[in-house]
């Protein structure tokens, strides 16, 4: 579906995020990754392109102090209300701090998601973890 939509109209950023994430659901985050900074770099100022970038980058644990960089910039913006919330770009946000070793911020990024959204098991396990590293 999201491949027709493109050929009709190969400009539409939210067939392209949808495209990304099928890719990232198929496991395949590195391909996902490309059809996301092509996004970012046909459309700069779409802010969702930053989140789904950095999300893959976190996904495949490459880039991660790029996937910080990006979510912050992500998450200094306005966001609308149909984009991924604060809450999830935190907790994104706090996965790759992880990978960096920044084991404190993490947790209080981990710590601001769990208060804006209702965390997940996934969520809660990252938590768990991050708690943990962040104590140690």
């Amino acid at each position: 579906t999201y491949t027709r939509v493109l050929d009709l109209d190969p400009e539409n950023p939210y067939a392209v995020v949808g495209k990304g994430q099928v890719l990232m659901a198929r496991g395949q985050p590195e391909q996902a990754a490309q059809v996301f900074r092509q996004l970012l770099g046909t459309q700069p100022d779409f802010q969702p392109a930053l989140y789904f970038l950095a999300a893959a980058f976190n996904e495949t644990r490459a880039e991660s102090a790029e996937a910080a960089r990006l979510l912050q910039k992500y998450l200094d913006q306005c966001l609308n209300h149909y984009w991924p919330s604060r809450g999830l770009a935190s907790w994104q946000l706090a996965l790759a701090l992880e990978a960096l070793g920044e084991y404190h911020q993490a947790w209080e990024k981990m710590t601001l998601a769990m208060e804006l959204t209702h965390p997940s098991d996934d969520m809660k396990q990252d938590a768990n973890r991050l708690e943990f590293m962040a104590n140690d």
